[in-house]
């Protein structure tokens, strides 16, 4: 990792990407917690390190939130200067389930969830069954919620491009 760089503004660190995701997670589960929100980090470097996935080149936090606090969080993190990135006007195949949350000064994004598209049952439903297997792991030096492992299959595995990736690497084998 390269050491970090002084800009022209001596207020601002440039920061790697990696270094920008483990602490953009540490402040998510900081703010969600200081608001009383139930926010569980999901993918990721996480989920590599709990060995559900190989490692990866990360370029964005993806946090699922109990879905009626999703704007409560949202707003929270606005405090600290992380904006929703602008939502195109065009119709989608799938319902919104997330908004990524963007900031000026830092290189990687915040997608915060309130669904995961492929669970079976509620919004509140599939989130209070994550919630209830969730364990604590320690990053960028802050607890955070992480489904276990058992739980953290169901939004792996669940989307279609996740099945397709997996169809592919059974052909690829």
């Amino acid at each position: 990792m390269a050491p970090a760089e002084a800009s022209s503004d001596a207020a601002t660190i440039a920061f790697s990407v990696s270094d920008g995701v483990a602490l953009s997670t540490a402040l998510a589960q900081h703010v969600a917690r200081e608001q009383g929100i139930r926010m569980l980090v999901i993918k990721g470097p996480i989920s590599a390190d709990l060995g559900l996935r190989t490692r990866r080149y990360s370029t964005d936090v993806d946090i699922i939130v109990e879905p009626t606090r999703a704007k409560d969080v949202i707003e929270a993190l606005a405090v600290y200067g992380w904006t929703p990135r602008p939502w195109p006007d065009f119709p989608k195949l799938l319902e919104q389930h997330s908004r990524t949350l963007i900031h000026e000064s830092w290189p990687n994004d915040i997608d915060v969830h309130h669904y995961w598209p492929g669970f079976l049952g509620g919004p509140q439903s599939a989130f209070d069954r994550l919630w209830l297997h969730r364990i604590r792991v320690n990053v960028a030096g802050h607890p955070i919620d992480t489904p276990t492992s058992p739980a953290s299959p169901l939004y792996s595995r669940s989307t279609p491009c996740a099945r397709r990736a997996r169809s592919q690497t059974t052909l690829d084998r």
